[in-house]
C-alpha cells in the first residue's frame, strides 16, 4: 500500500516550496531534482522522518513486430507521451516474439525514440511516486514495468540513496 508519512506539526509547523530550475530535457534532470530538492530540504532543518528521497527515469526500446497484437500478454495502455535519460543495458528480453531492453537514466534521444518514460522516486522504505508516458498503441506488457521497477529502478534508487546518505 501507499503511506503518507506527514511531518508531524510540533517538529515542523511550517509550509515549505522547493522549485527547482532545469536547463535540460532528460529524465535524469527531472529526477536530480528530486534527490537536490530533497537534500534541500535536510540542509534547512526540515525533518524527514522517511529519510531522503531520491529519483531515476528507467526507458524501454521494443522491437517492432509485424503486428502489433500481443495478444497473451497483459498491457497497460496510459496514452502516448514520453520524457527523459542515460542507458545501463541489460540482456535483451523477447516478449510474445519481440525482443527489449531496458534503459536506466534516459537522454534526451532515448526519451524522444524510445516506447516508454517510467519515472519511480522514492525513499528507502518504499516508492513515493510514479510517472509513466508510453508510446505504443498497444501499451507496454505488465510484466516488463514490473522488471523495469524491480530490477532495475528499485535498486538504483537504493544506490542514489546511499550516495546521498554518505
Amino acid at each position: 500500500g501507499v503511506d503518507v508519512v506527514p511531518v508531524p506539526s510540533p517538529l515542523f509547523p511550517f509550509a515549505v516550496r522547493v522549485s527547482a530550475n532545469v536547463m535540460s530535457s532528460n529524465g535524469s534532470s527531472s529526477m536530480a531534482a528530486v534527490c537536490a530538492g530533497s537534500l534541500a530540504l535536510a540542509d534547512a532543518g526540515v525533518p524527514m522522518p522517511s529519510g531522503h528521497c531520491a529519483g531515476i527515469s528507467i526507458g524501454l526500446v521494443m522491437e517492432e513486430g509485424e503486428d502489433d497484437d500481443m495478444a497473451d500478454d497483459a498491457v497497460l495502455d496510459f496514452g502516448d507521451e514520453s520524457s527523459g535519460s542515460q542507458r545501463q543495458p541489460k540482456q535483451d528480453n523477447a516478449t510474445a516474439e519481440r525482443r527489449y531492453q531496458i534503459l536506466v537514466d534516459i537522454q534526451g534521444l532515448e526519451d524522444g525514440m524510445g516506447d516508454m518514460d517510467y519515472k519511480v522516486a522514492g525513499t528507502a522504505s518504499g516508492i513515493t511516486a510514479i510517472q509513466l508516458d508510453v508510446k505504443p498503441q498497444m501499451g507496454v506488457p505488465v510484466h516488463i514495468l514490473g522488471e523495469a521497477l524491480r530490477g532495475f529502478a528499485r535498486p538504483t534508487l537504493d544506490t542514489i540513496l546511499q550516495k546521498m546518505n554518505a
